[in-house]
């Protein structure tokens, strides 16, 4: 006890240091870690499965986050869960990959990279040889992936930033620069990439006002293209076509529809001598929901004749007629019949 009391002092003392010590090396990466247990830091390791490449596969690409050592080494992350490893004349060392889901990042601690799974709170770090030795829960700060993407750091005489090179706020930074007194700006990185964050905003803006103007164009267009196909006389009375085809021709033809057809139609006998035509759209443009009603009279005197009434005002129609045009097409298309008042028509 007397041994005790006597360096107690001296105890106090070390347990002092060592506890900064902890706080040191916890503060040097500015994130709280509470150490997990040896079952859940396997699960964590392995849940990471981290993998070296002496190869800088992601050079060119965006920065998502930048961390500086105490010795000045260089971590960038960049996307796809990479993250490169520089010195602090930003020669290439190695890159880190790892896996997981969600926002990510990483910072030094100490001499060791730490690898951040942002949406589970999650650290792992690993040895400059890429070996994972640790895994970590984070405690704090409650903002701490604020933390991990600051945008200017500090080491020595250097003041790092990151930048897009323009106002306003990035989904990536594509420039990272350092400046001192004595060696003025230095820009240590440039994407290679010909879009930044900003710009892919902007062309994905873009891209949608494109689609939505032309879907309201396309509308406009059909629209108007649905009105036009209506344009034109009426035909809300009787027109009389000729054509060299027999009757039973006429009727057989009439009956049979096929894909070259002009007109949605259907065809059948209504009484001995009459037939009922009605037609429900135009093939070759927007098909209306329409049912209008013509009554067909056949006459065989050398050229038969084919005498075509337009029914509206004796059966209910939800259009009362077709352009007259329409009938013309089909007739002319189907039976290779043309109206008897056609020079008519075309001296009016």
């Amino acid at each position: 006890m007397k041994f005790i009391k006597k360096y107690r002092k001296l105890y106090i003392v070390l347990l002092f240091f060592l506890l900064s010590g902890i706080c040191l090396e916890v503060y040097a990466c500015e994130l709280e870690l509470e150490k997990k247990t040896e079952e859940k830091e396997e699960k964590d390791i392995e849940y990471f499965d981290i993998t070296v490449s002496k190869t800088w596969t992601s050079k060119g690409r965006e920065i998502l986050s930048y961390d500086i050592s105490e010795n000045g080494s260089i971590l960038i992350v960049f996307p796809k869960r990479k993250v490169g490893v520089f010195d602090d004349k930003m020669n290439f060392l190695f890159e880190l990959s790892f896996q997981g889901s969600g926002a990510y990042g990483a910072l030094w601690y100490g001499e060791n990279i730490l690898l951040v799974n942002i949406r589970g709170d999650t650290a792992v770090e690993c040895d400059m040889k890429g070996k994972a030795v640790d895994s970590y829960i984070i405690t704090g700060p409650s903002s701490y992936f604020r933390v991990i993407e600051k945008q200017r750091r500090k080491y020595g005489e250097y003041e790092y930033f990151c930048t897009n090179n323009k106002d306003g706020i990035s989904f990536y930074y594509t420039i990272l620069e350092r400046t001192s007194k004595e060696n003025g700006k230095e820009i240590l990185y440039k994407s290679g990439n010909i879009l930044d964050g900003i710009q892919y905003g902007i062309c994905i803006l873009v891209l949608f006002a494109a689609v939505v103007i032309g879907f309201f164009l396309w509308l406009a267009a059909l629209d108007s293209k649905s009105t036009k196909i209506l344009d034109g006389k009426p035909f809300d009375g009787t027109r009389t076509y000729s054509t060299a085809y027999s009757v039973d021709d006429c009727i057989g033809l009439l009956s049979r529809k096929n894909i070259y057809d002009v007109l949605l139609y259907s065809f059948r006998q209504e009484k001995e001598d009459t037939w009922e035509l009605v037609v429900m759209g135009h093939n070759k443009f927007t098909r209306l929901q329409m049912k209008v009603c013509h009554q067909v009279v056949f006459e065989e005197n050398g050229n038969t004749k084919i005498r075509i009434k337009n029914l509206s005002g004796e059966k209910t129609n939800p259009y009362s007629y077709i352009p007259q045009w329409w009938m013309d097409e089909f007739m002319e298309q189907k039976l290779d019949a043309l109206p008897v008042d056609a020079e008519a028509d075309k001296n009016e």
